[in-house]
Formats: C-alpha cells, sequence, structure tokens
C-alpha cells in the first residue's frame, strides 16, 4: 500500500517553504503501475531514497532519474511516471518564490523541467539525501531537512512585495482572484511601483512562469482540489467556485493540462496516490 505523509515547516521557513512530504511503500506489492502527470505548479526537490523511479514520455522507455531532482513547474502533460519495487521518496515543497528567495536561484527557463539537483544547487544536497536516508522516520527526516534550509535562512533574500502579492493574492483556492489578466497585472505593477514589463520580468524570473500562465495553472488546481473535497459535485459547480467563465473554458484548460477531457482526468486522479 502507498502511504503518503506530509506536515508544515516551522515558522521561520514560511513563506519559503510549503510543507515537507513522504511516499512509502514497504510491503509485498513490488509495482505501482504507470501513470500520466498534469501541468503543474509544483516546485520542490525530490530525495530518491527506495528503489528507482522512472519517468518519461508517452513515446520513449521511462528513465531511471538522478538520486536527488529539483523540479520546476510544467505547462503540458506528457511525463509519465512508473514507481517500480519499494517506494521511498522524501520531498520539500517550496511557496512560489520560496526557491528564489533561499537559493538565489532564477526561474526563468527552468519550466517544463527536471534537474539533478546538485547541478543547481550543489552537492550539499547528496549529503543531505544521506542524512534522509538513515533518518529512522518521517519525523526524524522533516528535522534533517530543517536544519539544512535554516543554515541557509541568514543569506535568504529577504521577502518585499512581489513576493507577498504572489503568497496572498495566488494561492489555490481562490476562485477568480486567482486569475492574472492583463488588467489585473496593470494594477499590481502601479501598486509596487514598477512598471508592467518590469513586474513581468522578476514573476519569471521568482516563479518560473509569466503571470496569466501561472494564473490559469492555478486555476486549474483550484479545480482538482475542489474536486478532491468533493467528488461528487457537478464538474460545473467545480469548474464555477474554481473561477472558470463556463464549462467549456474549463474543458478546454483541462486538455491543455492533461491532455484529457475533466471527466476523465478527475475519475481517475484520486486513484493515484497523491492527496
Amino acid at each position: 500500500m502507498l502511504t503518503y505523509r506530509q506536515t508544515p515547516p516551522i515558522p521561520a521557513l514560511g513563506g519559503i517553504v510549503a510543507r515537507f512530504s513522504q511516499r512509502r511503500c514497504r510491503e509485498a506489492q513490488r509495482h505501482v503501475p504507470a501513470f500520466d502527470l498534469p501541468a503543474r505548479l509544483d516546485r520542490f526537490i525530490e530525495f530518491y531514497l527506495g528503489e528507482p523511479v522512472r519517468v518519461g514520455t508517452g513515446a520513449e522507455s521511462p528513465r531511471a532519474v538522478p538520486e536527488v531532482v529539483l523540479v520546476a513547474p510544467h505547462t503540458r502533460p506528457g511525463k509519465r511516471l512508473q514507481m517500480l519495487g519499494d517506494v521511498d521518496t522524501f520531498t520539500i515543497h517550496f511557496e512560489p518564490t520560496g526557491l528564489h528567495r533561499l537559493f538565489g536561484l532564477p526561474l526563468q527557463g527552468l519550466a517544463d523541467h527536471a534537474l539533478a539537483a546538485p547541478d543547481a544547487l550543489g552537492t550539499a544536497v547528496l549529503r543531505l539525501r544521506d542524512r534522509l536516508a538513515q533518518a529512522p522516520d518521517f519525523d526524524a527526516r522533516v528535522a534533517c531537512a530543517t536544519a539544512w534550509l535554516g543554515q541557509r535562512l541568514a543569506a535568504a533574500r529577504p521577502a518585499d512585495g512581489l513576493d507577498a502579492l504572489v503568497a496572498t493574492r495566488l494561492t489555490p483556492g481562490m476562485g477568480p482572484a486567482a486569475a492574472t489578466d492583463h488588467g489585473r497585472v496593470a494594477l499590481w505593477a502601479r501598486q509596487l511601483g514598477w512598471s508592467e514589463r518590469h513586474l513581468h520580468r522578476r514573476f519569471i524570473e521568482r516563479t518560473g512562469l509569466p503571470p496569466s500562465l501561472h494564473g490559469r495553472l492555478l486555476r486549474f488546481q483550484s479545480l482538482m482540489q475542489a474536486h478532491a473535497r468533493a467528488p461528487a459535485s457537478p464538474l460545473t459547480q467545480l469548474a464555477l467556485e474554481a473561477g472558470y467563465f463556463d464549462q467549456s473554458h474549463c474543458i478546454r484548460d483541462c486538455r491543455a493540462f492533461t491532455s484529457q477531457p475533466p471527466g476523465a482526468f478527475l475519475a481517475a486522479w484520486p486513484d493515484l496516490g497523491r492527496p
């Protein structure tokens, strides 16, 4: 059985780390079926502590991923995840601008990519992986990761107006407020005292995506979360609550982000071992 645990960070890491999570499967069942990943906003470092995890596209055989990967937002579907044998992963999930703040890592150009984490963040992540592998349980792993991240806090970039805007105005479940049309971006630029061009450039640097695409993915993520909370609710109701203008608008985004109509995707998604 595939089990999932998660916990929020300590207050000192607020605004940088969203949560820590772990997936494990230690029973006799040695195979978790492959499944296709949708587009997603996640920004995380994932540590593979068990047997190999394989990722590929529908047109190629999945290949083993590095022991530690840095994953940026993905704007289109097509990656297939396959877990073979015992599963044991530990993940540090970051707030939208958290990677940039903590590591000074510019995210422009990283969308739709997963990198070997040592190439982007240095070999210290490999030492952390060794400590995580030796930790006796989830709480001990969280303590190891918290200590490692805490060592970098003193050099972290302080939050500014754009970080606060992303954190308070662009969060899952905000419905129509999550949309980022031109008028809203222009308003934010005036509030920050920036030009729209400067805001657009800084937004991509810190989140990996332009505001409009970030908003579309956020709205779709809100739909997924609404369905997880109320799987029996009609799609039309869920779409309106997530901020879609109508059902056809929702269907277009779902096909763009999953390659499937909403009904087919949402019916399968809860069975994939994700919260």
